[in-house]
């Protein structure tokens, strides 16, 4: 999971800037050695590893040469807008001596021994410069260019992940085993964990049964809604995706922002979000999702006297009529919320007091089935 946090060098090479010569040339013997860096260098700084280097992707070449060439530099400076000095970054290029090739040499890349927790006067930086020493002529040279900035929050949540939660209150399920029988048997296990009011705050999912995998956490809102939902990894113990919920001056739900959507981390920045239009029963939304560029617009009906919602490609028929849109768009998907009888592929089997059994999509040989009887 670290590595993926770290993965996000670009990969097309252009002149940044050159250091007390010409650009390069297209013979590479032509005049006094040249330094030059990239137009696409990124810096991250994660908030959740602050006893750690930040992730750095600035290079350093040379052209003009007869032979390998050394590099040395000890500190990056980092400029603002308004080419305001904002934080000196120290480190070392390394290889100190790279790869040469027919009067080329590089690349070499800047690496931070600072740390973290000690870079947050960076994030505001839109360009750097780097004084560079070189074996060549035993002097220095000047290397500048744009640079790309992230400041991941800390996302840290073993607090969340030491949490007990409280047993299921009576009526509720403690637990559901998802089995999938296509090929080989797939088994997972959801374990239910509630507040101290009976609502939803935990599902620890199992693979097998027995490989924790994640936790997923809600948090309530004074309304009675969902203010809060949290995707955790057990193994990192970071938050990898955090779903928020804004509701109008009705009440009613108006907006949801997912930061982690795309990638799996927390970056502060929300990649998904979607706008709802709601009104009372009966009601219609528009739900718009920007991802990636692209705007979709989603239509939910509900019909009263049918007890159903219509979608363009779902059907979802009710076992209990709806008071509030809040109950299809701001509760939990498995325990919180309203009773279903079938949901697209799925039917809902439920016992004479109105307990969930079990759930079965015959057409993809899937079945859910609750437990309310749990150690």
């Amino acid at each position: 999971m670290r590595g993926a946090r770290l993965g996000l060098a670009a990969s097309w090479l252009l002149a940044s800037s050159i250091a007390c010569s010409d650009p390069p040339s297209d013979d590479p013997k032509a005049g006094p050695p040249s330094l030059w860096g990239r137009s696409d260098s990124t810096l991250t700084i994660d908030g959740s590893h602050p006893d750690e280097p930040p992730n750095m992707f600035v290079v350093v070449r040379a052209s003009g040469l007869d032979g390998p060439l050394s590099f040395s530099a000890d500190e990056l400076e980092l400029f603002g807008p308004g080419g305001e000095p904002l934080v000196t970054i120290h480190g070392s290029l390394e290889p100190k001596t790279p790869p040469y090739a027919n009067g080329y040499a590089g690349p070499t890349y800047f690496t931070a021994t600072d740390l973290n927790r000690d870079l947050a006067a960076a994030c505001a930086a839109t360009s750097y410069r780097l004084n560079v020493w070189t074996s060549d002529c035993q002097c220095g040279g000047l290397v500048e260019g744009p640079i790309y900035v992230s400041c991941w929050p800390d996302a840290r949540a073993e607090d969340v992940l030491a949490d007990p939660g409280f047993d299921a209150p009576e009526g509720k399920p403690c637990a559901m085993t998802r089995v999938n029988t296509l090929g080989d048997d797939e088994v997972e296990e959801h374990h239910y964990r509630y507040d101290a009011d009976g609502r939803l705050r935990f599902i620890d999912i199992y693979d097998e049964g027995t490989v924790f995998t994640q936790r997923v956490a809600f948090v309530w809102g004074p309304s009675g809604f969902l203010s809060e939902r949290q995707t955790l990894n057990p193994e990192t113990g970071l938050v990898t995706s955090r779903r928020t919920y804004t509701y109008g001056q009705d009440g009613l739900l108006s907006s949801s922002e997912t930061d982690g959507y795309r990638l799996g981390i927390i970056t502060g920045q929300p990649d998904l979000t979607r706008s709802y239009v709601l009104s009372q029963t009966p009601w219609h939304t528009e739900t718009f999702v920007v991802y990636s560029g692209e705007r979709s617009q989603y239509d939910y009906r509900y019909d009263p006297v049918a007890n159903s919602i219509a979608t363009e490609d779902a059907a979802y028929v009710l076992g209990a009529p709806l008071d509030t849109p809040n109950q299809f768009f701001a509760l939990p998907e498995e325990v919180d919320t309203l009773k279903f009888l079938q949901v697209g592929l799925a039917e809902y089997t439920y016992d004479p007091n109105g307990r969930l059994l079990y759930s079965e999509a015959t057409a993809i040989e899937e079945r859910d089935d609750y437990a309310y009887e749990c150690p």
